[in-house]
């Protein structure tokens, strides 16, 4: 009996590494202790998306193999920067990351958390470029964008796989926004009103830069969205 029950112990052990590794030990934690039935919840976090810019031109050119290298290069920074400033890296999309603050842990600074994981992103953007180019690869430029606001979380997909995802406007809006920066080539960070002063309400210094674009047409939106385009000081 106690050589199967090590043996139990080693295999739940296995399990457990295994869902950290493809996961992330927060969610990984939050689907064991609701035993993968856990309801969709209604929460107020803050969402991060972040994309690069023009990466299909970067690739065109790229073996397969290189390609795979060099995105898992850049999803490990991103990784790092998020988990660094209490977010989760919930999902990836071909060059496209999701991050969310807030929404397991109950922490009410989570759009603060999102403004300096997003800065802490740019930081390490540029440690990564000026080894990519010292390989002579193109740098890449990557567009944010992070908003405050209601979402659901849960886990969403048919019987028998499911995925711990989040869903609604909120979500939607912000992956809008990390789109802003085809437009704004001078800027990279786009938060909505709701976050900038969630972030602001928690301590963010006065003396990041906010450029007020005012109400910006998103794409899919009936109505304008309150933006502003951020940096951290200098």
């Amino acid at each position: 009996m106690e050589v199967l029950g090590q043996e139990s112990a080693k295999a739940n052990d296995k399990l457990r590494k295994l869902l950290d590794h493809y996961l992330g030990r927060p969610v990984a934690d939050r689907i064991l202790h609701e035993k993968g039935d856990g309801r969709p919840q209604l929460v107020y976090a803050t969402v991060m998306f972040a994309d690069i810019r023009s990466f299909t031109t970067i690739s065109e050119g790229l073996d397969l193999e290189e390609l795979f290298e060099q995105i898992s290069e850049y999803f490990t920074m991103m990784n790092r920067a998020v988990e660094k400033h209490s977010g989760v890296l919930l999902s990836f999309g071909g060059d496209s990351v999701l991050a969310l603050f807030g929404a397991l842990d109950n922490e009410t600074n989570h759009a603060l958390h999102a403004v300096r994981a997003s800065a802490e992103i740019m930081d390490q953007l540029a440690i990564l470029n000026q080894e990519r180019m010292a390989k002579e690869r193109p740098p890449f430029r990557v567009g944010i964008g992070a908003n405050s606001g209601e979402m659901v979380i849960g886990h969403l997909g048919y019987e028998n796989r499911k995925e711990f995802t989040v869903l609604g406007d909120c979500v939607n809006t912000a992956k809008r926004l990390s789109d802003l920066s085809k437009e704004m080539p001078f800027y990279s960070i786009f938060v909505t009103n709701s976050c900038l002063e969630g972030a602001r309400d928690c301590g963010l210094s006065s003396q990041w830069d906010a450029f007020d674009m005012g109400k910006v047409e998103v794409k899919g939106k009936r109505r304008a969205v309150p933006t502003f385009a951020i940096s951290p000081p200098e």
